[in-house]
């Protein structure tokens, strides 16, 4: 019996120990929502063969296509 509340005692001083260091910051979110924020490796990486645009003079993606980089930005 005296090992049980021993874990009781520790397990809730452990609980209550982090719930105050983390609660700040900590947020459960519904496994759907986590999904959506969540960024995929093959999002976050992008193969360095697979840009043709560099390799033909063409502008990042996203910028207008008469925009001027300045000097020593890979132009």
């Amino acid at each position: 019996m005296n090992v049980v509340r021993w874990n009781r005692t520790y397990g809730t001083e452990s609980k209550d120990r982090l719930n105050a260091r983390f609660a700040d910051w900590y947020y459960i979110i519904p496994e759907a929502t986590y999904r959506q924020l969540r960024i995929n490796r093959d999002e976050l990486f992008v193969d360095p063969g697979a840009s043709d645009a560099a390799a033909s003079g063409a502008p990042p993606a996203g910028l207008p296509p008469d925009m001027q980089l300045p000097g020593g930005f890979g132009n």
